[in-house]
């Protein structure tokens, strides 16, 4: 966010994180506030993830685990069919 002097943005392999710790302490908590809640409402329908952490604000995508029990449990029963 350029108008949020002292916050800068990292790209990283799997997330897009903001950061804020050099910023004004009251103006960079607001600031996160105002673009955690416009984030979540407009990745609300997309398979990704918003957090806020300790002077930062994280997107990242949602990821779906499967248990290798599962996965042995699927592939045993499509097995038998």
């Amino acid at each position: 966010m350029e108008a949020t002097d002292g916050s800068s943005v990292e790209s990283k392999d799997s997330a897009l994180v903001w950061h804020y710790c050099d910023a004004d302490p009251d103006f960079g908590s607001w600031q996160a506030m105002e673009l955690l809640d416009h984030l979540e409402n407009v990745l609300a329908n997309e398979p990704v993830v918003v957090k806020k952490g300790q002077h930062i604000i994280e997107v990242k995508p949602q990821v779906i685990l499967i248990s290798s029990h599962l996965k042995l449990l699927f592939f045993s029963k499509s097995d038998i069919d």
